[in-house]
C-alpha cells in the first residue's frame, strides 16, 4: 500500500479480491478496504472517476507564475491585475473549447 502522500485520491483492488472479480469487487479507497456490492468494477471505477473529476473544480488554490520573471515560482500573480486578466482569458477560451467539443463538466451556462 503506498503512503498516499501527494495523492488526492487512491483507489485499488483489494489484495484478497484482486483482478478477476468483476462484480461486487471490494476496493481500497484512500487506504480503507471498502465493500462495493451491486456494481460491476468498470461501472464502479467510472462512477468514482466522474465523481473525482466533478469535485476537482475548487479543491486547490489557484496559482499563476510568470516563469520568465520568476522562474523559481515564488511570486503567485493570480490575484494581481495582470494575473486576473490572464485567468479571465484562459477561462473564456476554456469555456469556448468545452462548448465546441461537448465537454459536460464545469461548463458555465
Amino acid at each position: 500500500m503506498p503512503q498516499l502522500r501527494g495523492l488526492d485520491r487512491f483507489i485499488s483492488f483489494t489484495k484478497e479480491g484482486g483482478q478477476g472479480i468483476y462484480y461486487n469487487c471490494p476496493l481500497v479507497i484512500d487506504g480503507v478496504p471498502t465493500e462495493r456490492p451491486g456494481k460491476y468494477i468498470t461501472e464502479d471505477l467510472t462512477d468514482l472517476a466522474i465523481e473525482f473529476i466533478t469535485n476537482q473544480n475548487d479543491l486547490r488554490p489557484r496559482e499563476l507564475f510568470d516563469l520568465q520573471m520568476d522562474p523559481q515560482e515564488k511570486n503567485n500573480i493570480v490575484d494581481q491585475p495582470e494575473g486576473k486578466e490572464i485567468i479571465r482569458k484562459i477561462e473564456t477560451e476554456m469555456e469556448q473549447l468545452k462548448k465546441s467539443t461537448g465537454y459536460r463538466f464545469f461548463t458555465k451556462g
